[in-house]
């Protein structure tokens, strides 16, 4: 069969991860399962031993070592670790604006591992079958985006903007791996993963203020609000109250 990722006949996986295994820490029980739960029916809740994953999407090759790279380095920023030089290591800083937003900025980004890293969770939401990811559509870009990957080419920082926000504990977003959504033009995408919010732009350039906020820049630095109260339930609401029927909790 052919991969989707470099498009050669090969033996493909029969177990590809969709959103990384890192990204669900926190969400697992002591016993490491998952409690997925239909908001249609939350009294019955199912149990998995594992994330979301795929078969037959992806060969060894480009899920171990192409994509496998690109999430090493992801698990560094986000958890730390020994894998990277000291020179290579992120900084971590705390920052308060004006108007009394805090976040968190993180220097010394390798741009192009940490953005192709998020636009991989997009693009195999996009190959995947998994009805979880039903909504992601990328249409002509995906071929764009599945390029970048595999040529190991982030482009252009105003071209597929991705851009992070921390939603700071609620009932309602805490805990979650919501369906991602998508705008009704089909340009832009919310990925919630844990209080994370991820949100990507395949349009030229996004012109939103979030987007341009927490933008995954050249200049080796992100920043990424922690917004709090109204204001983060005014963010989830805008993306994700009432289009989605089920959570990862």
């Amino acid at each position: 069969m052919k991969c989707s990722l470099c498009n050669q006949e090969k033996k493909l996986l029969k177990r590809s991860h969709i959103i990384p295994d890192f990204m669900y820490e926190g969400l697992f029980n002591e016993n490491h399962f998952l409690k997925f739960v239909n908001l249609n029916k939350p009294k019955i809740p199912s149990y998995r031993p594992n994330g979301i994953y795929d078969k037959d999407i992806l060969c060894a090759y480009c899920d171990n070592e192409v994509i496998g790279k690109l999430e090493n380095y992801a698990r560094t920023i986000t958890f730390g670790g020994s894998n990277l030089k000291s020179h290579e290591m992120p900084k971590f800083l705390k920052r308060k604006s004006s108007d009394g937003i805090e976040s968190v900025i993180i220097e010394n980004v390798d741009y192009t591992s940490y953005k192709l890293f998020l636009l991989s969770v997009l693009w195999r939401a996009h190959i995947s079958k998994h009805s979880f990811f039903s909504n992601i559509h990328l249409g002509a870009k995906a071929e764009q985006v599945r390029a970048m990957i595999l040529d190991n080419n982030a482009g252009d920082e105003n071209a597929f903007e991705v851009s992070i926000i921390f939603l700071s504990p609620s009932e309602a977003y805490s805990k979650i791996i919501a369906p991602p959504t998508i705008s009704q033009d089909g340009s832009r995408f919310a990925f919630l993963i844990n209080q994370a919010l991820y949100l990507f732009s395949t349009a030229k350039d996004s012109n939103l203020a979030l987007f341009k906020k927490g933008r995954i820049a050249k200049d080796s630095r992100v920043e990424i609000m922690n917004l709090e109260g109204k204001q983060a339930r005014q963010i989830f609401e805008k993306y994700f109250k009432g289009k989605f029927s089920s959570v990862v909790e």
